[in-house]
């Protein structure tokens, strides 16, 4: 059965996701200053976007996972298969009912009442920036093993095992202002959520 409409459904997930994440430091050259006797140095993580530009980059993240839900449930139509696995797993994780609230919100500029989010959280999104991360698979540090940031004259510099990104990132928080998750991390678990699905049907995980 022909799933192409699936599989570029979610490469433009993928890539939506890659615009977000820039693996290249140097692109963010050390901002030095002079006062006196002291010299600053400071980064700008924000790739020269201006905040609308920020939030349209982490808001293109959020529609491109909150939209897969339709385009999984017609495939799994299609071939058959449980309709609900889609809804169960929307159900049994917090992330992707976040994407979706927050889609939700971005299109209407209103939350559905509480009862009918998927999240009962009436999430918004603040603070949308650029910022450095630092990370690392589970065991590549081993025995006494670290890992971190180190700011030198030529900007932020990664030491130990792990992988250093400049990413797009927020905090997502509920209607009284409490924060739930941190945008890249919900983004990120949300759309594993979703790649649990796709050996059900037939699309391969990226990176397998």
């Amino acid at each position: 059965m022909d799933l192409s409409d699936l599989r570029f459904k979610i490469e433009r997930l993928y890539e939506a996701v890659a615009t977000t994440v820039e693996l290249d430091l140097s692109k963010f050259p050390p901002i030095l200053g002079v006062a006196g006797n002291w010299v600053s140095v400071r980064q700008d993580f924000n790739r020269a976007l201006n905040q609308a530009q920020l939030n349209n980059a982490a808001f293109q993240v959020v529609r491109a996972i909150a939209d897969l839900k339709d385009h999984l449930r017609s495939a799994a139509r299609r071939l058959k298969l449980d309709l609900e696995d889609v809804e169960r797993t929307i159900d049994g994780s917090l992330p992707p009912q976040l994407m979706i609230d927050l889609a939700n919100f971005d299109k209407h500029s209103q939350h559905d009442k509480v009862g009918a989010q998927r999240s009962k959280r009436s999430p918004r999104l603040i603070n949308v920036r650029g910022a450095i991360q630092i990370s690392t698979r589970a065991g590549d540090l081993g025995p006494g093993g670290i890992m971190g940031i180190q700011l030198t004259p030529q900007g932020a510099k990664p030491f130990g095992t792990g992988k250093a990104a400049v990413i797009i990132t927020g905090e997502i928080v509920d209607e009284s202002g409490n924060q739930i998750l941190e945008l890249s991390f919900a983004q990120t678990t949300a759309v594993a959520a979703w790649e649990s699905l796709f050996p059900r049907l037939r699309i391969p995980v990226r990176g397998d």
